[in-house]
């Protein structure tokens, strides 16, 4: 965690960053925890937080762990998906 806070603690406050878990489901706990740390210090350095899920699941789970900042849910496009539309 050390060096996402020194991340943080470069940015300027009023900063909007974005935290891409689109690729990372939040399925366990510590997942959870991890997410709910870097809200409080984005929220101690004046950082406008937004998390992007990978799924409805991880989304409702962060809602409902009290995460305070705005949580969109991006699927990811399926290997698949991208391929038929070359």
């Amino acid at each position: 965690m050390r060096p996402m806070a020194k991340l943080l603690r470069a940015m300027e406050p009023g900063t909007a960053i974005t935290l891409d878990l689109t690729r990372s489901p939040v399925s366990k706990p510590r997942h959870v925890a991890a997410v709910l740390w870097l809200e409080g210090q984005a929220d101690l350095l004046g950082l406008d937080l937004a998390v992007e899920a990978p799924d409805m699941v991880s989304g409702e789970l962060l809602a409902f762990s009290g995460l305070d900042v705005p949580v969109r849910v991006v699927e990811p496009a399926r290997a698949d998906d991208s391929a038929a539309a070359l």
